[in-house]
């Protein structure tokens, strides 16, 4: 349950996002190694919430999926539990919860399903779909701009329920502006980036994007 407006409807009021690390682990199948890594994400979960709970413009909690790719483009999977981050730390700030996912690696279309329908019955109806590090490699994955139109296929058709789309954009790839103009036809509601420490790049970009 969240105490403010759903992220969806803040998407024009400038909402504030929160981005939290994931923990950077893997399970193993080892139960007591499982079992002490949903112990630390109950401890981090409880750690951001005392940080940011006195944040009264934030709108929502963000965990991305970090991936490594080696020379192939197979993925390595250096997070856990992303999800369970952010729904809790969200739940227990009365806000709601946002997951990346780097799509590009999920094998094929009942996957992809599989993972969005068990997204959205732990509550979480934001998401920000990722695509491969490079486009030299040929990925099994969809990418992103069909993820945004799958997702709200899939939650026009009731397998999953309303689902707010956002995606990546990287100020200083060329044409970024038409790339996120055509994301937007595909279903694309927002944008997030990685940290930017020059301003002019984003401003250039949004001032040709809104054009």
């Amino acid at each position: 349950m969240t105490d403010s407006l759903p992220f969806s409807r803040l998407l024009d009021k400038r909402p504030l996002i929160f981005t939290a690390l994931p923990l950077r682990d893997s399970r193993t199948g080892d139960p007591e190694h499982d079992r002490k890594i949903l112990r630390n994400v109950n401890a981090r979960k409880e750690e951001l919430a005392r940080e940011l709970k006195g944040i009264k413009r934030l709108s929502a909690v963000s965990v991305p999926e970090l991936v490594e790719e080696n020379h192939e483009g197979k993925p390595r999977y250096n997070s856990v539990y992303t999800r369970a981050l952010s729904r809790g730390t969200a739940d227990l700030l009365g806000r709601d919860a946002i997951v990346n996912k780097v799509v590009a690696h999920i094998e094929n279309y009942d996957k992809f399903v599989d993972w969005i329908s068990e997204t959205s019955s732990m509550g979480i109806n934001n998401i920000v779909f990722v695509g491969g590090n490079t486009r030299h490699h040929r990925y099994p994955g969809p990418s992103v701009s069909e993820a945004n139109v799958v997702a709200h296929k899939l939650s026009e058709r009731g397998v999953i329920g309303d689902v707010t789309v956002g995606n990546i954009s990287i100020p200083e790839r060329r044409d970024e502006a038409k790339r996120m103009l055509f994301k937007t036809f595909t279903g694309a509601k927002f944008f997030t980036t990685q940290v930017l420490f020059d301003s002019s790049m984003i401003t250039d970009l949004l001032r040709e994007y809104g054009k």
